[in-house]
Formats: structure tokens, C-alpha cells, sequence
């Protein structure tokens, strides 16, 4: 592999890391431990190469680049304080980014030396990213007993959705719904990839199919639910704790935890 093409691995890789440890895991996006300043410099410098590397690339790296199956992360420039944007966002991506991880883990060669400048800064950055995880779950432990749950259910009687005391009218055969309607019914069971796309009667189902071949049409369905709320007019905190709580099981499917709503 082209040295430059495992520098641009590498670089989105530790982007990764360092977004994954600000953004994930929270209740909802009110609740966020910044990121230091030591971090967010790293980060920094760490962005800058990878654009760098993107803006200054000959035709075989572009070729190259332009091929691999990752997210671009060019539109995001740095760890914003603004994290009721930027959590949402993050949450947005996370599935497709979990799959670049695994992508880059299977691409990156073994025998890869990192250069001497990205290398300091990885070193740097990964105790400062222990340290902020610590804070994170110790702010995390506080919340976990002062969060108020949101009750969901959809009535297949009334074609309608109950949240949070609210209903809400909803054409019941809409994929997006029949999506919902199939994790409530095993609350937090994991339904496996392949009997969501026979329930939801996929274009990607036949018999025969591997989770992995309708992974992403099932993921493309859970987005278009979060944006089906929406419009609905269900507030943004209640989409929020519900995306939290449909948590993917990694090459399995979702199950609903519902103590996250």
C-alpha cells in the first residue's frame, strides 16, 4: 500500500477516535464534558494533515482515495463548544464510521510505520482521551438515576404513536413505523438484520441473504424513522433519546433500550 493511502487511513482512523471519546455516549446533547484544549489542539494538528494530504494529493492517491468506502470527514473542522449541534450530528454517523473502523483495521498494513510527527501526536492524544473518558463517566454515573424516561408504544389499533404523552398519527405500514414496531415488540432483545428486512419486506431480502448484504438498507430505515419524527413535530430531545436507545448490536442488528429513552 501506498504510503500516503496509510497516512490517510491512519489520520481518519484517529479522528475517529478522538470525535468517538468528545461525542458518544451521552443521555442527550445537554449533558457534555468538553473536550481539553490539549486534546482539541491535537486534534487540530491532526486535521490539518489530513486535509492537507486530501488538497495536495497527485492523480494516483486521488484515484485511490476517492475509492475507499469512508466517510468524509473534511466538513467537520474542529471539536465545535457548540455540542447540541455537534452531538446529533456525531450520532448521525456513527454507524457508517463504526464500519470505517473496521475497514481501516482490516486495510491498514500490519507493517505500516507511522511517521515520527503523527506518531508523537497519537501518543499524546491517547492518555489525554483516558483521562476524558474518565471525567465523561463520572459525569454519566450522576445522570444515570435524574433522567426522566419517555414512555413509546405505537397502537396498531389507532395507527397512531403514544410518546411521552403525546400522540401522534402515523401511516402504520410505513416502513420506518413497522421498524419501530418491530423492536418494541422484543424490548431489549436484539432482532437480527435479517428478520427486520423480511418484516419490513426489503428490496435486499431473499432467502439466502447474509446480515451483512442488507445491513445498510436496515440502517437507511432507522434514519428515515428519526426524520419521519420529525415531521411528526416530535420535539428534538425525545428523537434524540429514541436514536440513542435503538443501539446496533455489531454485525447482528438493533434492539431497543428503552431505559435510554
Amino acid at each position: 500500500m501506498n504510503q500516503a493511502i496509510a497516512n490517510y487511513l491512519f489520520l481518519h482512523r484517529e479522528l475517529i477516535k478522538v470525535m468517538n471519546a468528545a461525542f458518544c455516549g451521552y443521555p442527550d446533547g445537554y449533558y457534555f464534558v468538553p473536550p481539553s484544549s490539549y486534546i482539541t489542539d491535537r486534534y487540530e494538528r491532526l486535521l490539518n494533515e489530513y486535509l492537507n494530504l486530501e488538497s495536495n494529493r497527485n492523480r494516483y492517491i486521488e484515484d485511490e482515495i476517492d475509492r475507499l468506502p469512508l466517510v468524509s470527514l473534511k466538513g467537520i473542522r474542529s471539536l465545535s463548544e457548540h455540542f447540541d449541534e455537534n452531538i446529533p450530528l456525531w450520532r448521525s454517523l456513527k454507524e457508517s464510521l463504526d464500519d470505517d473502523l473496521v475497514y481501516i483495521q482490516e486495510k491498514l498494513p500490519v507493517d505500516y510505520v507511522i511517521p515520527d510527527k503523527l506518531r508523537v501526536i497519537a501518543y499524546e492524544l491517547k492518555e489525554a482521551l483516558e483521562y476524558h473518558e474518565q471525567k465523561k463517566q463520572k459525569l454519566l454515573a450522576q445522570l444515570t438515576n435524574k433522567q426522566p424516561h419517555t414512555s413509546l408504544l405505537v397502537d396498531k389499533d389507532r395507527s397512531i404513536l403514544l410518546l411521552g404523552g403525546k400522540s401522534y398519527d402515523i401511516e402504520l405500514l410505513n416502513k420506518p413505523f413497522l421498524f419501530l414496531s418491530a423492536l418494541l415488540a422484543k424490548q431489549g432483545i436484539v432482532v437480527n438484520y435479517k428478520e427486520l428486512a423480511q418484516s419490513l419486506e426489503l428490496n435486499a431480502y431473499h432467502e439466502g441473504v447474509t446480515d451483512r448484504d442488507i445491513k445498510r438498507e436496515v440502517q437507511e430505515v432507522k434514519k428515515a424513522l428519526l426524520l419521519q419524527l420529525k415531521s411528526l413535530g416530535v420535539p428534538a430531545k425525545q428523537i434524540d433519546r429514541i436514536s440513542v436507545a435503538i443501539k446496533p448490536k455489531k454485525g447482528m442488528g438493533y434492539r431497543l433500550d428503552t431505559i435510554s429513552l
